[in-house]
This record gives C-alpha cells, sequence and structure tokens, in this order.
C-alpha cells in the first residue's frame, strides 16, 4: 500500500482516501518494524516483506512447498497460490513472531520474465481470513492503478465494462482497463458507501425529461451522482 508512482507521485492508500473521500485510510506500518526494501518506498517503515520462492516446488524436496507446482510451464492456483503460501512456511522459521493474520490485503509481486503467469494483475473477489490477495507482476508494481484495480476486488467490486459488450470498456474507472490513476465510476463509489447519491428515482419518481437537477462534480463531492431504480424494467433472465 504503500507503493509509490514516481510519475503521479501518488501511493495506493492515497489514491483510495482521496477517491472515498477521506472515508477510506490504511496503515502502512502494521507490525511497527523496519523492513526489507523499504528504502524503495515512501516511509520507512511502509510494510514490505521479502521471501525467495522458487519457481518450481517439490514438497518430497523441500519442506516449505505447500505442494507441488511448476511456474516456469504452469499458471494455475497451484503456482500463484503456492507463492504465498510457501512464503509463510518459510517466514515461520526466518520471522517466527510473524502472524498472517496480522494483515488482511496480501500483495503478491512475481517476476513475470520468468514464469508462465503473464497477466496484468489478479485479485480474490472479496476476502475471508483465508484468501484475500492480489498478484501483480513486478513490470507494474509501482503501477498504482493496478492496485486500486486489483484490491478494488479484494473490496467486493466486478470489472467496470458495457453491457453487452466489453468487461473492462469503462475507460471512467479503476475497474475498468489498466493503468491510468483514476477512481471508480458512479455504481462502484455507492456500492462502496462512499457516495451517496444527491437524487434517488424509482418508476414512480422518474419522468422522461429530468431538467435543471443540479449534479456536482464526484472528483470534489461524495453526492455526485444521480441513482435510478428502473423497476419498471422486467429483470433479466
Amino acid at each position: 500500500f504503500g507503493a509509490f508512482e514516481h510519475t503521479t507521485q501518488k501511493t495506493h492508500g492515497g489514491t483510495w482516501k482521496d477517491c472515498s473521500y477521506g472515508k477510506m485510510t490504511l496503515n502502512f506500518d502494521v507490525d511497527q518494524k523496519e523492513n526489507d526494501l523499504a528504502q524503495d518506498v515512501p516511509g520507512e517503515t511502509a510494510d514490505i516483506i521479502y521471501a525467495d520462492v522458487p519457481m518450481v516446488c517439490d514438497p518430497n524436496v523441500d519442506p516449505y512447498c505447500p505442494g507441488a507446482y511448476d511456474s516456469i510451464n504452469s499458471c494455475s492456483s497451484s503456482e500463484y497460490y503456492g507463492w504465498p503460501r510457501y512464503a509463510f512456511n518459510q517466514l515461520k522459521d526466518t520471522q517466527p513472531g510473524l502472524s498472517k493474520q496480522d494483515w488482511m490485503h496480501w500483495v503478491v509481486i512475481f517476476p513475470s520474465d520468468i514464469v508462465s503467469c503473464n497477466f496484468v494483475g489478479m485479485g480474490n473477489v472479496g476476502c475471508s481470513s483465508s484468501y484475500c490477495y492480489s498478484w501483480i507482476p513486478h513490470s507494474y508494481s509501482t503501477k498504482i492503478q493496478d492496485y486500486t484495480h486489483e484490491l478494488g476486488h479484494n473490496l467486493g467490486m466486478a470489472h467496470a465494462g458495457l453491457f453487452g459488450g466489453n468487461e473492462y470498456a469503462d475507460w471512467s474507472c479503476a475497474m475498468g482497463y489498466c493503468c491510468t490513476v483514476r477512481c471508480y465510476n458512479a455504481p462502484h463509489a455507492y456500492e462502496l458507501g462512499w457516495l451517496t447519491p444527491s437524487l434517488m428515482l424509482n418508476g414512480n419518481t422518474f419522468t422522461q425529461t429530468l431538467t435543471d437537477v443540479p449534479l456536482r462534480s464526484m472528483s470534489l463531492h461524495d453526492d455526485g451522482a444521480i441513482a435510478i431504480t428502473m423497476d419498471w424494467v422486467e429483470p433479466l433472465p
């Protein structure tokens, strides 16, 4: 969350704070300890934990292996869940005081140039005590938009796209295409409880033509949207 994008001078934590109108804040330093690679990000104690994780794992040879995986030739859940699980098994010995439960969100940065996984990012949709991961390749590790998108999945959000079209095609939303820094669109901000529509309409109150409805900018105000419940439309099958 302390990942820093030098071009925009932004952090992911700062982006969430701005996009939520101050309702969402992140603690950059949970364990109050100096961490590996901390010199690479603002705030020298930002929580970054380094672990040497093999790209090919055989539990018959390496006791830290959570199961067999081969990241060079495969990209399945065995691989991308295997990496953090291996790291946690290793950290039990190297950092015995560390507990996975002290942190809700875990971002796995992986070397995309040597593994089979070639996605720009991936994240669990919704979180539990066992599953609250995002995976980001090292080539995108300073792209704040990638964090905002993948951890947006952790908050429960789906992609932002066009009905009947591309699921990423809403360029106004962080849940659309990567990688320009931007906030979430009105439906997602409303879903998160960050935005309260200035006007709520349904079939009884909605007229065919609305005129002179003031709508403030979502960039500055948390009421910059109108919500219309289309209760006159038949539900989709």
